[in-house]
């Protein structure tokens, strides 16, 4: 469970956050699961990932391998 990961305003833009999701969506123990999230404004952010919109809720299926 992850909750309100914040990039500090001094490292933005320089594609911390971009990383980190790619980290976490990429490693193979977490692949198979499939992922929730709320946001007001990052849809646009998360959507490149596999994220589907819903309103206030984005969801990503299990990747099969």
């Amino acid at each position: 469970w992850i909750c309100d990961v914040i990039i500090k305003e001094e490292f933005r833009n320089k594609g911390l956050g971009r990383k980190f999701i790619s980290f976490i969506l990429d490693d193979p123990e977490l692949k198979h699961l499939n992922a929730f999230l709320a946001t007001k404004d990052a849809h646009k952010f998360y959507e490149p990932y596999g994220f589907f919109r819903s309103d206030y809720f984005m969801f990503r299926p299990a990747l099969l391998d």
